[in-house]
């Protein structure tokens, strides 16, 4: 499974996940929750989209980096 993470330690940890069989998905931990999502899109329209401009910026480039899933 080929994987890549993007960290805010201690408030978000996302890794996108490719795995050999079954679909792409993001797997995103914040404080007491974690989801999986299987589209960047799904993950916009949740509430665990960060708050925080920095953060938000820093994510939108990650996924950038990560392409389309």
């Amino acid at each position: 499974m080929k994987t890549q993470e993007f960290r805010r330690p201690g408030s978000l940890v996302a890794v996108a996940r490719r795995p050999y069989e079954g679909p792409p998905s993001f797997l995103v931990w914040t404080p007491h929750r974690s989801c999986i999502y299987l589209a960047s899109e799904d993950w916009k329209a949740s509430d665990q989209w960060p708050d925080d401009n920095e953060t938000l910026a820093a994510v939108n480039e990650w996924l950038t980096e990560v392409g389309p899933w």
